[in-house]
């Protein structure tokens, strides 16, 4: 029961995090960028940014990518 709460909990954080990702313009996500993981890209399409940062939010939660993705 304590590991579905937690699961829950994570997946609520994402959600939340994910969601404020849809306020932000392309010099806020380039902030968001910036806080977490250094230099952001050079895009100026925001909503590509909002889906890259998004899939890595998720990755960084859920583990990204399989090795056998990887090793393709």
């Amino acid at each position: 029961m304590r590991d579905d709460t937690i699961k829950d909990q994570l997946a609520s954080d994402i959600e939340t995090q994910v969601r404020s990702l849809e306020q932000m313009n392309l010099k806020a996500l380039r902030d968001f960028w910036q806080e977490r993981w250094g230099s952001p890209p050079k895009l100026r399409a925001v909503e590509l940014l909002r889906l890259i940062i998004a899939w890595r939010i998720q990755a960084a939660a859920e583990g990204g990518l399989s090795a056998e993705v990887l090793s393709v």
